[in-house]
């Protein structure tokens, strides 16, 4: 079978498993099939990526096809290396006849001095003379499709040996991969953790980071084993060590030092909150909430940066921590004992509890990650681009020249193919035609007549 109807066929297999295998309650697919209940009672078909719908590529089959798909890959490209190979290895004509001969030479050096590869073929009255150019665009499409299996292959690889964990910190804090938790995690059935442990800390996040004369968001950090400090950690620049890549996330926001205690001075909590950041109206909101006893005790709070009382009411007039005030709400039983504003440095009583706002911090947010596919991947994507490259500037081309020996007269006829670029090539095509009726008129005694010439051209 032609490795491109193979590869459809895969392809169809692989598209058509995937809906089977989803529907389906008697395959065991990841948690897949223990969700299908939930799949059956779902209002609308956009809930599927909640319950785990995209984890059954984890199943053999699935990844079966994937490699089978590789397979024919492989299979196309060593059968379209060898048919080229095999094109350029053509016997050149047998020299029976000295004019024949004089005509194939004459004829093959006009097209290598057009920069032409030549190659030749005779089958008695007929001599076939065939150049070719552009043999660089096969090359770009034989690295392009390698690159797909290289891409295919990194993708394996980053899908069971990789490790991603998400992470927040706020200054002064420190993690260890080892013994500190993630947000959340993500791990390669394959991938085993580096056995030397290290511990980093966050020292200061700059939200407007100076690099080469632009601002990003950016963290200080410091590799407490090996007491390197002042590590700048920024988009599209992270930190690796033992083999693991510290990443700059997205998100950051503030972390006010809240004490808590109840009237007997039993402290109830006491560290820094990490407020969640969002926008309202166009502005940063710093809020969040902590809740015990069973829910029925909540604190609420909202933190402005940059506080200003103007028309009755707090606003935050910047999002940098200049004056930073603590909106604080208490709520017992649903009940509201107080929702005023506190200074840092101040605290508020509120029924027989007791809440200090201390010092404002930043947090931010990282990835962990090692994931080895991810160079493959690159190596495959640098290979298509070689690839496109040399198959966009060498445009294939090729001229085809049969020489005919009939009794003691010699014609020719020419004709080509092109990729594109169609009015210069046959343009080019024209003045080698008329290059050639110029040589044939070197050989009178075997030419026919030159209105029978063009006639056969």
């Amino acid at each position: 079978m032609a490795t491109p109807q193979l590869a459809t066929i895969l392809m169809i297999h692989l598209v058509g498993f995937s809906l089977f295998a989803a529907l389906n309650p008697s395959i065991e697919i990841s948690n897949f099939s223990k969700n299908l209940n939930q799949l059956l009672a779902l209002d609308n078909f956009s809930q599927i990526k909640t319950i785990g719908f995209q984890n059954h590529f984890e199943s053999f089959a699935v990844v079966f096809t994937l490699i089978s798909l590789g397979i024919s890959l492989l299979i196309s490209i060593f059968y379209r290396s060898k048919t080229e190979i095999k094109r350029n290895k053509k016997s050149n004509p047998q020299e029976n006849d000295s004019a024949i001969s004089n005509l194939h030479q004459t004829f093959s050096k006009k097209l290598e001095e057009n920069g032409y590869s030549v190659s030749a073929n005779n089958s008695g009255i007929v001599t076939t003379i065939r150049g070719l150019k552009g043999k660089y665009g096969n090359i770009g499409s034989i690295l392009f499709h390698s690159s797909l299996v290289i891409i295919l292959l990194g993708i394996a690889v980053s899908k069971y040996a990789s490790f991603d964990g998400v992470l927040a910190l706020t200054e002064g804090q420190t993690f260890n991969p080892s013994n500190d938790r993630f947000l959340k995690v993500q791990s390669g059935k394959y991938y085993q953790h580096p056995e030397e442990d290290f511990t980093f800390k966050l020292l200061k996040v700059e939200p407007s980071y100076k690099v080469n004369g632009a601002t990003t968001l950016a963290s200080i950090i410091e590799n407490v084993k090996e007491k390197n400090t002042n590590i700048p950690v920024y988009i599209n620049n992270g930190y690796t060590v033992e083999g693991l890549t510290l990443h700059q996330g997205d998100k950051t926001g503030f972390s006010p030092f809240i004490h808590i205690s109840n009237e007997n001075g039993k402290i109830i909590t006491e560290g820094y909150t990490r407020l969640a950041s969002s926008s309202r109206n166009g502005q940063s909101v710093h809020s969040d909430y902590l809740e015990f006893e069973n829910g029925s005790l909540r604190f609420e709070f909202e933190l402005l940066p940059d506080a200003s009382f103007r028309d009755g009411k707090y606003i935050s007039r910047t999002d940098e921590p200049k004056s930073p005030m603590l909106r604080v709400v208490v709520l017992k039983d649903k009940n509201v004992l107080t929702d005023t504003y506190v200074p840092a440095g101040g605290f508020v009583k509120a029924g027989k509890y007791e809440i200090a706002f201390g010092e404002l911090r930043r947090w931010s947010e990282f990835t962990l990650s090692d994931d080895p596919g991810l160079s493959v991947i690159l190596f495959g994507v640098a290979f298509a681009l070689i690839g496109l490259v040399l198959r966009l500037i060498s445009v294939k081309k090729e001229i085809i020249i049969n020489l005919y020996s009939i009794n003691e007269s010699i014609t020719f006829d020419i004709m080509g193919t092109t990729e594109k670029f169609h009015t210069s090539f046959e343009i080019e095509l024209s003045v080698m035609r008329t290059d050639l009726e110029n040589v044939l008129r070197k050989f009178p005694k075997l030419v026919v007549t030159e209105e029978q010439i063009l006639e056969e051209a």
